[in-house]
């Protein structure tokens, strides 16, 4: 590669609106309980005083802590870069460069109400840090890529896919061949 080329490289980063929508939504959450709060919580037929009170201020803690995570999504929103040498998710953690090299194929994991791009690494490739519970979550995967871009997770894994076959060790191989 020559000086003037640059290194071929793709982003996607996460959908911000998708951030804002949950931030918004804690929000109304955390006014409905304050609102609750104020107002006097009692008991029902049916529940104590004592069990509904946690139960709101439950709801209120978890709904600013959503509205805090939200917030930080929206001002860094978590990204998947794809270059010649591999991929990487910036997000939260210092991001791990995984190596096409290392990758055997990528899969679609579907659950019921969403979907992410799995991997699965060759046999003695250098694993993921987060690949213990990945492992113990979703069975038969090293790892997972749950970058939420405006791109549905299919799509991502077939631009995955793409660079896998150009630019991992069948695809070099390929391309010195030429």
């Amino acid at each position: 590669m020559s000086d003037t080329e640059a290194e071929p490289r793709l982003v996607f980063t996460g959908a911000v609106w998708k951030s804002g929508l949950r931030a918004l939504l804690s929000i109304v959450i955390a006014v409905g309980c304050v609102l609750w709060i104020g107002s006097g919580i009692e008991g029902t037929r049916r529940y104590s005083a004592e069990t509904t009170q946690f139960v709101v201020w439950s709801c209120l803690v978890l709904s600013g802590g959503m509205a805090l995570f939200s917030f930080i999504r929206i001002l860094a929103p978590p990204r998947l870069v794809l270059t010649a040498e591999g991929f990487l998710v910036r997000g939260f953690r210092k991001p791990q460069l995984v190596r096409w090299d290392d990758v055997l194929k990528f899969e679609l994991f579907e659950r019921p109400g969403s979907s992410m791009v799995g991997y699965i690494l060759h046999q003695g490739a250098e694993q993921v840090r987060d690949g213990a519970f990945t492992r113990a979550m979703m069975p038969g995967f090293d790892g997972v890529i749950a970058v939420f871009p405006d791109e549905t997770p299919f799509e991502v894994m077939q631009v995955m896919v793409a660079w896998h076959r150009q630019y991992g060790a069948e695809g070099v191989r390929l391309s010195l061949a030429e």
